[in-house]
């Protein structure tokens, strides 16, 4: 399980975005830190809520019609 830097969710291994607040998980990992430092610094909040079309976008597009085939390619990739 992969917990998420922006929001603490987990998220299955395979996971490309959180299952909550739907950031890119790959992007997060790697600079979520870096970023946090930023807003501080502008006085901007550190964690801000994800916008709700991006969340309804993202779950359509994570459960859409090439959903199972993508997922199957990941996986395909990585043995």
């Amino acid at each position: 399980m992969i917990e998420c830097p922006q929001c603490g969710t987990p998220n299955n291994d395979e996971a490309k975005n959180c299952a909550s607040c739907r950031i890119n998980l790959y992007w997060a990992i790697h600079h979520y830190a870096e970023l946090v430092q930023l807003r501080q610094a502008g006085g901007l909040v550190p964690r801000p809520a994800t916008a709700p079309f991006l969340l309804e976008t993202s779950q359509r597009v994570d459960n859409g019609p090439v959903a199972g085939w993508l997922r199957r390619m990941i996986e395909k990739a990585r043995l």
